[in-house]
């Protein structure tokens, strides 16, 4: 009797066993596809993705207006949230460009998402398993360090049809140059046409790398730079030019004239634009001011919230004509009863300097560039 109950127990244990068995063989099998997908770091594992970010391009251009003006400038509005958050630049008398990404990102991988949103930190062995969460203030890329970009388009807008005439693909080129890295870490912000001081050509500069177009298409340079110091890179937007009007002092000169604007103004990289200034819908001037004789059709703009104006400036050095803008028709610019204090506005170099009108400024900013030098 006794015998019989051992036997009737091992067959119940080897039962439960094959049942286990069949069961942990089922797991398994399951498992095996999410344990690849997350440890596997093959290409299949990248889908395409919407960007996480608006980059405002062509198809929210709203308005493309030449001033009434002898001068070679023209006036964009953008339906925009977010102030100059799109890349639009001016390369010709008759064309605008931008660059248009395309992007796909790595899914279902967890030690790719922990290698890139956590760091291991060891302050002198006194948290050794400390991870700190990475901190991205990148505003216009992808969120994820990790994501790849696929395409990288210019295109190409006539001013006078109001249309994308051509679309350009430049990836290529820059996976020709650098096969392996050409894809990952692409960012936005450092994209743009600058007029090459080589070749008196328009030339692109993309994180790090200078195209530069020939009968082949595009060929890929190293930024020096960069060569010799990865951190360094061209800041195009604040540059300062001769014979024109600093940002601070235009900036401060508005302000003497009464007009409240708290918007972009500074020397472009643009290959075909001298100066470039931005304000928003809210801030527009009265329908009396000057700038609706330049620009007509700005007027229904006029208070319009998520709308920028932005303003490509061709053939005009005296600010004092861009002052005149936000003014009622027919007004003059003032520079104060005591004049512009350079020395509050550029800095220590101008200290007790003061100008009365352009001129003045002009002759005071090269006297002091010129003993820079």
């Amino acid at each position: 009797m006794k015998q019989l109950v051992n036997e009737e127990n091992i067959d119940v244990r080897k039962k439960r066993w094959k049942k286990i068995r069949k069961r942990l063989i089922i797991g398994l099998v399951l498992i095996l596809p999410i344990v690849i997908l997350y440890c596997v770091p093959f290409d299949f594992k990248y889908v395409k993705m919407k960007p996480q970010y608006k980059y405002v391009g062509f198809s929210d251009v709203e308005l493309v207006e030449r001033s009434m003006t002898p001068d070679d400038s023209v006036c964009l509005v953008v339906n925009e949230k977010d102030n100059d958050s799109c890349n639009i630049q001016r390369i010709s008398s008759n064309r605008f460009t931008n660059f248009k990404a395309g992007y796909s990102q790595r899914k279902f991988d967890f030690s790719t998402t922990l290698k890139n949103h956590y760091y291991y930190e060891d302050n002198d062995n006194d948290c050794p398993f400390h991870f700190k969460k990475r901190i991205y203030d990148e505003d216009n890329g992808p969120r994820d360090s990790f994501a790849r970009m696929d395409s990288l388009k210019i295109q190409y807008y006539n001013i006078d049809k109001k249309k994308i005439e051509k679309e350009e693909e430049i990836m290529p080129y820059l996976k020709k140059y650098d096969e392996n890295n050409a894809l990952y870490g692409i960012s936005m912000n450092w994209i743009s046409f600058f007029n090459d001081n080589d070749t008196g050509k328009p030339a692109v500069y993309c994180n790090g790398k200078i195209l530069q177009k020939n009968s082949n298409g595009y060929q890929v340079f190293i930024d020096p730079f960069e060569e010799m110091d990865n951190y360094i890179q061209y800041d195009f937007t604040h540059y300062e030019k001769r014979g024109y009007m600093g940002r601070d002092a235009f900036n401060e000169l508005l302000k003497v004239n009464g007009v409240k604007r708290n918007d972009a103004y500074y020397f472009p990289c643009d290959p075909y634009c001298d100066i470039y200034f931005s304000i928003v819908g809210e801030e527009l001037p009265k329908s009396n001011a000057k700038l609706y004789k330049v620009y007509p059709k700005l007027k229904k703009y006029i208070g319009k919230k998520n709308k920028n104006v932005k303003f490509f400036i061709k053939g005009i050095s005296n600010p004092d004509q861009l002052v005149e803008y936000f003014l009622p028709n027919g007004q003059k610019v003032t520079y104060g009863k005591s004049g512009l204090n350079l020395g509050k506005i550029e800095g220590t170099e101008y200290k007790g300097k003061v100008c009365r009108n352009f001129q003045e400024y002009l002759e005071i900013h090269n006297q002091v560039e010129t003993q820079k030098e």
